[in-house]
C-alpha cells in the first residue's frame, strides 16, 4: 500500500513549503486522489479535509465561516470568500464534521479522525531543494541580492500565483545595467521554471502541481458552482486576444495545445466560443506588427518570439495568418459575435473610464507595465459583457450567460476586486458579480465538468 499523509503533515510546515505542499494537496484532492470514506464530488468540496483541520481543533465550539476563512488564509494561504464556504455547511454536516443546535441556531464542531489522505509522493514538491537550486540559478546568472519576496522559496509561489503583491524594492545595477530586482526576480524564476522542463522535469511536474492548486483555489475564489448547461440556451465564452493568437499556434506549441484542449473541453460541455470585433482587431494588429517589424528588421519579444526562436513557429506561417486568421478561428468553431452588445446600455453600462484608471492604479500598485490603449480596450470588453448579461447575478458558472476567458491573470483579478472599492451597485459601477474571467488554463475546471453534463 502507498505510504500516505493528511492534511496535519502540512501544518507542521512553515512558511513557503507549506503554501506548496497545501496547494498540492488542493489539487490531489480535485483529482479525487484522495483516499476516504467520505466522497469528494464536487470542486468545493476540495476545501474539506482543510477545513476539518480547523474543526478537529475546536470540538464542542461555535463554528463561525469568518474563522474559518480566516483559518483556511493563515494556515495554508487559501483566498476562498465566504459564500463558496456557504455551500460547504451541508456537506460537513452529512458527513459529520458540525452538527446544528436548533435551540441556538448555531452550528458546532465535532471532533473526527482525519479521513483524507493522499499518497506522500502526491504532495512530495522537493520544494526546500528547489528553492536551493533556484538560488543557485540566480547567483549564476549575476543576481547575488536577496529577492524582493523575500525567499527564493517565495518567489516560486508568488511567480505561481501573481496576484500576490511583491514588495517594493529599490533598482540595482546589474551588468551595468539600473533594473527593477522585482522583474528581474519574475525573468530567473521564470527561466529557471525552462531549465527544470528541460533538464530535471520530475521537479518540473512538482512544480506543476503546486500551480494547479492554484488554479483549483482561484477557480473556488471566483466561480462556486458548476451546474449543468442547457444545450438549448449554451453559454457563451468570449475568447481574449492572447487566447486567440494562442489557438493560431503564434505562440509554441505546448500554449497552442492548451488553448486547444480548452476550446474542445468548453464545446464538450455545451458552450458556444466567440471573439468580439474590438478582439478581431487587436489579432490583425499584432500579427501585422509582427509581419512589419520582421521586413524591417526590428527585434520582437513576448510570447511569439520565444517560440520562433525555439523553430515552433515561423514568420511565414504568421504571414499567412494575416489574412486568413478568421477562416482559422472558424474552423475551430470560433466565430465573431455580430449580436447587438448595447442593449440595456442605460441600466446596465459600468464606468469603463473608472475601470480602466483602477487597472492602471492597480497595474502601478503592483509594479506592472499596462499601455493605455490595452486598458481602454480591456475596459470596454468588460462593459460588454456586464451589459449583455443584465440582471444576470448567478454564482453558477452554467447560469452565468457571457464569461470572457483571457489569459491576462491581472484583468481576471482587477475585474473581481474593482466592485468591492465602488460601493452600492448603480449603472456608473461594475455589478457585484461581474463576469467571472478565466485563466487559458481553465481546462482543468471544464475537464472536472464533464463528470455533471
Amino acid at each position: 500500500m502507498a505510504d500516505v499523509v493528511g492534511v496535519d503533515a502540512i501544518t507542521s510546515l512553515q512558511g513557503a513549503s507549506r503554501s506548496a505542499r497545501s496547494y498540492a494537496f488542493l489539487y490531489a484532492a480535485f483529482k479525487g486522489a484522495t483516499s476516504t470514506d467520505a466522497a469528494i464530488r464536487d470542486v468545493v468540496d476540495c476545501l474539506i479535509p482543510f477545513i476539518a483541520a480547523y474543526t478537529n481543533q475546536i470540538p464542542g465550539r461555535q463554528v463561525e465561516l469568518t474563522n474559518v476563512q480566516d483559518f483556511l488564509r493563515n494556515t495554508f494561504g487559501f483566498d476562498i470568500p465566504l459564500y463558496a464556504l456557504e455551500q460547504l455547511i451541508p456537506s460537513l454536516r452529512a458527513q459529520g464534521y458540525i452538527e446544528y443546535k436548533p435551540g441556538v441556531k448555531i452550528y458546532t464542531a465535532i471532533a473526527k479522525s482525519d479521513g483524507f489522505a493522499v499518497a506522500r509522493e502526491e504532495i512530495e514538491t522537493d520544494f526546500d531543494e528547489i528553492a536551493r537550486l533556484l538560488n543557485e540559478y540566480a547567483e549564476e546568472v549575476g543576481f547575488a541580492e536577496s529577492p524582493p519576496s523575500g525567499s527564493w522559496e517565495e518567489a516560486i509561489i508568488r511567480f505561481l500565483k501573481p496576484d500576490e503583491v511583491t514588495p517594493r524594492a529599490k533598482f540595482i545595477n546589474l551588468r551595468n545595467v539600473l533594473l527593477d530586482p522585482r522583474d528581474i526576480e519574475t525573468r530567473i524564476v521564470a527561466a529557471f521554471i525552462q531549465r527544470m522542463e528541460a533538464m530535471q522535469p520530475e521537479r518540473y511536474n512538482k512544480i506543476v502541481k503546486i500551480f494547479m492548486g492554484i488554479l483549483v483555489e482561484d477557480f473556488l475564489s471566483g466561480v462556486s458552482e458548476v451546474g449543468e448547461i442547457d444545450r438549448r440556451y449554451p453559454l457563451i465564452m468570449f475568447y481574449d486576444t492572447s487566447v486567440l493568437l494562442r489557438g493560431l499556434g503564434c505562440s509554441g506549441r505546448l500554449l497552442r495545445t492548451a488553448s486547444d484542449e480548452l476550446t474542445r473541453y468548453l464545446q464538450d460541455i455545451g458552450c458556444a466560443i466567440h471573439f468580439l470585433p474590438g478582439n478581431e482587431a487587436e489579432v490583425d494588429g499584432v500579427l501585422s506588427t509582427i509581419v512589419n517589424v520582421k521586413d524591417s528588421g526590428g527585434e520582437l519579444e513576448g510570447e511569439t518570439a520565444d517560440a520562433i526562436s525555439r523553430g515552433e513557429v515561423s514568420f511565414d506561417a504568421i504571414r499567412l495568418l494575416c489574412s486568413n486568421f478568421v477562416n482559422r478561428l472558424a474552423q475551430q468553431n470560433i466565430f465573431e459575435f455580430t449580436q447587438n452588445t448595447f442593449s440595456g446600455t442605460s441600466k446596465h453600462q459600468i464606468n469603463e473610464r473608472a475601470f480602466s484608471k483602477y487597472l492602471l492604479d492597480e497595474s502601478q500598485r503592483r509594479g506592472r507595465r499596462y499601455g493605455q490603449q490595452n486598458r481602454d480596450n480591456d475596459a470596454s470588453y468588460l462593459g460588454t459583457i456586464v451589459r449583455l448579461r443584465g440582471d444576470t447575478r448567478a454564482r453558477d458558472f452554467a447560469a452565468s450567460k457571457y464569461v470572457f476567458v483571457t489569459a491576462n491573470r491581472f484583468l481576471a483579478i482587477a475585474s473581481r476586486e474593482f466592485p468591492g472599492e465602488r460601493g452600492p451597485t448603480d449603472a456608473r459601477t461594475v455589478p457585484t458579480n461581474s463576469p467571472r474571467y478565466a485563466s487559458s488554463h481553465d481546462c482543468m475546471v471544464a475537464e472536472r465538468s464533464k463528470d455533471i453534463t
